[in-house]
């Protein structure tokens, strides 16, 4: 590797030189991973390569782009070199770089890459550790989750700032997602007094005491209650994907206290086991599976039915409840579409909702979230001190209020105003006549790119036409009964990689077997063959799991 020739050498020339103090650890005080000069531009800025996904917008700036982005290079004298990698084909992109060498100053990456391992192994990852005591407000977020779980999932130190998903909680745990349903439905059904096949009274969704039974009856009237009106047969409750395999299972797994890749602690067994072999799992499957032969779920959801598609027959009235994105700009985009179905006595927030967490089969409220964060931003340890700092200074200051107000609103008197000690934007309106945000793709969409350094967190502007009704869709989902997998920040060997991917698949195609299933003896007997052969392939990676937890301490509950 280019890293490790250049350290040798580093070492030859001090040791001709007749100098001590070279060693095989790259961060100590004398070559501190220091192998590269700095270059700067024709002004005499430094000059930073910048890798990340989709920076379309930063190479091809528009003229707001251009002020924010020319603002934080002039403050900070730095002139940013962008990379791209594209959705698809990034971790190619990024490997082809590293792998010869040539290591972006600061770039974007997940810990699962199978090649982040050698990167770390060949110093090729600068710990942020050694320097955060002089940048208050990075070691704040990285303070958001617990040190040494966090380093012991990076490889031992901090090689990589984990970039939040939302800045205004310090909760470690987020779930962006909502479970949209067509409340005008609900009230239809009440209106003509609809009794379920199981003969229970309907419940208000949105009542604290609705649970997975309740669920069940809902799905019963939104699939033959007639909850449109129309006198024709024509609907169905919950619409599903074939596209993420088993994941969007998760909110029905959830009211069963599993999901497909989360572990659980057994104390008969003293070890943690999947629950993806559990006997909740079944039980929750078996659920799914009734909800299907009932026609609740769409006979071809695992064929045929894309998520766009699931979104359509939500919003085309032909299902009443799915699984979505709540975040903004897709909420709002899904309120606008229901529009359709307003009246002069009903109006969008009396006709798309999201439920509350539903309460599961024992009793309690629950629903899996995942870590407060996507993807890591690391900096090269091959760039200069100099560099290294002159990155997390930058990173320190778009976490201060200064550098978050320039990054959610623009600058201010060209794009915002303070008035009566509130923002206000003047960015004006968009063609439809709602009002603009900072990253519309006309305005300055570059400048999400460049703050996703530090945060993909955006805010829900408060004069969007249905900001009241946005506002129930994400804060439906009580972050007080958002869990984790206990083992989230376990990590294995990437030998293992390989062994993962095939159990994932295997989850993914047993589960939708299940549920796809005709009879109950089919069903079981796909069960039974899979939990089998999940056991017998994945032994020595359940092994390798408990002895990961074992090594950070997770706590045996």
């Amino acid at each position: 590797m280019k890293r490790k020739l250049l350290f040798l050498s580093t070492c030859a020339f001090i040791a001709l030189s007749g100098l001590s103090g070279c060693s095989n650890n790259p961060n100590n005080s004398l070559s501190e991973g220091d192998f590269l000069e700095d270059t700067f531009d024709k002004d005499g800025k430094l000059e930073i390569s910048f890798f990340g996904i989709d920076l379309d917008s930063l190479q091809s700036q528009t003229e707001d782009t251009k002020l924010i982005i020319d603002f934080i290079e002039n403050k900070f004298q730095v002139k940013f070199k962008y990379i791209n990698g594209n959705a698809s084909g990034w971790e190619t992109v990024l490997n082809q770089y590293i792998g010869g060498g040539d290591v972006p100053d600061v770039f974007f990456h997940e810990v699962g890459q199978p090649a982040y391992s050698n990167w770390r192994d060949d110093d090729y990852l600068f710990d942020y550790g050694q320097y955060l005591n002089e940048y208050p407000n990075l070691k704040k977020a990285f303070n958001r989750y617990d040190e040494k779980s966090m380093k012991k999932f990076l490889g031992g130190e901090y090689y990589g700032y984990p970039i939040v998903m939302d800045d205004l909680t310090d909760s470690d745990i987020v779930n962006q997602h909502g479970m949209y349903y067509r409340r005008d439905w609900y009230e239809n059904l009440k209106a003509k007094d609809f009794t379920p096949k199981s003969g229970r009274k309907l419940v208000d969704p949105e009542d604290p005491s609705f649970n997975y039974l309740n669920f069940y009856d809902l799905c019963d009237g939104f699939t033959n209650g007639d909850p449109d009106n129309n006198g024709v047969n024509d609907t169905y409750a919950y619409a599903l994907t074939k596209d993420g395999g088993a994941y969007w299972f998760y909110p029905i797994l959830s009211m069963f206290g599993v999901t497909y890749d989360g572990w659980h602690y057994s104390a008969s067994e003293d070890k943690w086991l999947p629950d993806c072999t559990s006997d909740n799992m079944k039980q929750a499957l078996d659920f799914m599976a009734d909800m299907y032969d009932q026609g609740f779920i769409a006979q071809n959801y695992a064929t045929t039915l894309t998520q766009t598609m699931m979104k359509n027959e939500f919003v085309n009235g032909v299902a009443g409840i799915m699984t979505f994105n709540t975040n903004y700009n897709i909420g709002e985009g899904i309120l606008e579409l229901m529009e359709q179905y307003e009246t002069s006595t009903k109006k969008v927030k009396d006709i798309c909702r999201c439920m509350p967490i539903i309460t599961g089969i024992d009793g309690t409220k629950r629903m899996y979230g995942y870590s407060n964060k996507y993807g890591f931003r690391s900096i090269s340890n091959l760039a200069s001190i100099n560099k290294k700092k002159k990155i997390m200074s930058i990173m320190d200051w778009m976490l201060t209020d200064e550098g978050m107000t320039l990054l959610n609103y623009g600058i201010k008197d060209k794009h915002y105003k303070i008035e009566n000690g509130k923002i206000v934007s003047l960015l004006g309106k968009n063609v439809n006549g709602l009002e603009k945000s900072l990253y519309d793709s006309d305005v300055a969409p570059g400048v999400y790119r460049i703050k996703g350094l530090v945060s993909w967190s955006t805010l829900i502007p408060t004069t969007i036409k249905h900001y009241e009704e946005q506002m129930q869709l994400i804060k439906a989902w009580d972050k007080q009964y958002l869990v984790a997998n206990p083992l989230q920040y376990c990590s294995v060997d990437t030998d293992y990689a390989l062994i993962i991917s095939q159990l994932t698949d295997s989850i993914s195609s047993c589960y939708q077997s299940i549920v796809n299933k005709s009879n109950k003896e089919a069903r079981d007997s796909t069960w039974n063959n899979f939990v089998n052969n999940y056991n017998k392939k994945g032994a020595s990676y359940i092994t390798a799991m408990n002895m990961s937890a074992e090594e950070i301490g997770v706590e045996k509950k």
